[in-house]
């Protein structure tokens, strides 16, 4: 099975991925997936988001699955793979927010390379003078359809945050993916440190030492 991660990078973030590019090719060479990563010029949005979406089409044709992730995302949990999340039938999988009012989240998203997967991204991509001014952009207008469109959104299954989209605040040790959105850039390079550290090699073990007399609990 042929299966693609591809992320990006801009200038402003730069420091960002320095920290979390190398965790992600790690996890990528345990389990033989393609590894891409290409830059995305966030102040010129509009101007840029088209091309960034055809270039992923294409990768999702030219591979079994896709998995898109923001420079914000680590795994945090190697021994879960890709395909160990998928079910039979799956087109595309992702992850609902519950971290406030907003119930979806695109930053991390599984794309199976079905004619039905196909159909729906050229669907967005077709949409985008709909979509171009919402301030959530392409996230927005996936819920919308999710709304008005049932029928043809149905190729979308939902899973926990837990699953693949786990908040610093909701993450649990053993969580296959964190996302660390919702904060400053200098506190999202913080907390990818912190993980780069603690699980260089995506272990959820914990093993710190500690010179207490007594274990940290009550």
């Amino acid at each position: 099975m042929s299966i693609a991660i591809i992320t990006n990078t801009s200038e402003n973030i730069r420091g960002l991925t320095e920290v979390t590019l190398p965790h992600k090719r790690g996890y990528a060479d345990r389990h033989g997936y393609k590894l891409a990563c290409y830059e995305f010029d966030y102040q010129r949005y509009n101007e840029v988001v088209v091309d960034s979406l055809r270039f992923i089409l294409n990768a999702i044709k030219a591979n079994d699955v896709v998995m898109t992730c923001g420079a914000d995302v680590m795994f945090t949990n190697w021994n879960i793979r890709i395909e160990d999340v998928l079910l039979d039938g799956d087109h595309i999988v992702m992850a609902r927010e519950r971290t406030r009012w907003w119930p979806i989240n695109d930053d991390v998203m599984i794309w199976k390379n079905t004619p039905t997967t196909v159909a729906y991204y050229e669907r967005l991509i077709e949409d985008f003078e709909i979509w171009k001014k919402y301030p959530w952009r392409l996230q927005a207008h996936i819920w919308n359809l999710m709304v008005e469109e049932p029928e043809w959104s149905s190729c979308i299954r939902l899973v926990e945050p837990e699953v693949m989209n786990a908040h610093p605040s909701r993450w649990q040790l053993g969580n296959w993916v964190m996302h660390i959105f919702d904060m400053s850039i200098e506190e999202k390079i913080k907390q990818a440190k912190t993980i780069a550290e603690h699980w260089p090699t995506g272990n959820p073990i914990w093993k710190l030492e500690s010179n207490d007399v007594r274990p940290g609990v009550i």
